[in-house]
């Protein structure tokens, strides 16, 4: 907490209030921060301007000199909110997935492609040419086996 802060105010990071997930939290501090000051400390101390309501609590409940650096302190906000990452969706998943009888296609296809977003490193041929097998049965699913399309802007 001693460590001098820079002459300009920190930047303005959306906070973290302990309900979304702590990764996608933590990317977007170090984003900002890298433009604002490469001090270790300084981010430490800066940290809590990004967290309020029960994220901030948590902060407060630190022993006094457990943070030793900005990597210690990553490590225990990681840890104390674990159970609010994304769980990566499997390419077995996505083939799985079906389209519900009652369901619309623009709901199906929603539902669809954020599963496919969050697939790390699947391919836009994979994704294109599982989409048939999961629609319901009908002339949509039909016509997409009679020419798939080749690009996602397509599909």
């Amino acid at each position: 907490m001693q460590a001098p802060m820079p002459d300009r105010p920190p930047p303005q990071v959306e906070k973290f209030d302990g309900t979304t997930n702590p990764d996608h939290h933590l990317r977007n501090f170090i984003d900002f921060m890298d433009f604002y000051t490469q001090s270790d400390l300084v981010k430490c101390r800066a940290f809590s301007l990004s967290l309020r309501g029960e994220a901030l609590e948590w902060y407060y409940t630190l022993p006094p000199n457990s943070v030793d650096s900005f990597r210690t302190m990553m490590g225990m906000f990681k840890k104390q909110y674990s159970t609010n990452r994304y769980e990566e969706v499997t390419a077995a998943e996505l083939v799985n997935l079906r389209q519900g009888k009652d369901e619309t296609l623009r709901a199906f296809m929603h539902r669809y492609n954020h599963a496919a977003r969050r697939i790390k490193g699947a391919n836009p041929e994979f994704i294109i040419s599982s989409l048939p097998n999961c629609l319901k049965a009908g002339f949509i699913s039909e016509s997409l086996y009679a020419e798939l399309p080749s690009t996602l802007e397509e599909l």
